[in-house]
């Protein structure tokens, strides 16, 4: 992206729109006065927290410090949203989520994040990647 605006001189869909675009998109929950987040979107912003995670990884990379970047506004956004979620379990996902974040910007874990299925939801109950069946009407 940084590199098409650089060698064409246009303009281009840059890495700092691409992410906030995506913070935008994925942290929705994080703009209401009561935040309620459901089981797939929980997925949803757990497996982006670790993606971003998994960026850090690479020391000879500028989209490191981009991922940094993002992750310590996150951790921002979720100490002020964690605080007024409407129900226990959305406080709980904000909560382990800080503490991901907080480790990870202190490298105490290093998370690798399988390239190879970025759709897969790893976190589904009894550890099964597909969701659980729709509830019943």
């Amino acid at each position: 992206m940084s590199e098409q605006a650089y060698s064409t001189g246009t303009a281009a869909y840059s890495v700092p729109e691409l992410l906030a675009d995506l913070r935008h998109g994925v942290w929705t929950e994080l703009m209401d006065r009561s935040p309620r987040v459901d089981f797939y979107r929980r997925a949803l912003q757990r497996n982006y927290v670790l993606a971003l995670i998994g960026l850090t990884n690479n020391k000879s990379s500028d989209l490191r410090a981009r991922a940094i970047g993002e992750l310590r506004t996150e951790l921002a956004m979720l100490r002020k949203g964690g605080k007024t979620a409407s129900e226990d379990q959305t406080r709980l996902h904000f909560d382990d989520l800080r503490q991901v974040i907080e480790e990870a910007l202190m490298h105490k874990t290093t998370v690798v994040v399988p390239a190879s299925s970025p759709t897969q939801f790893p976190f589904f109950p009894g550890g099964s990647d597909d969701p659980p069946p729709p509830l019943k009407g």
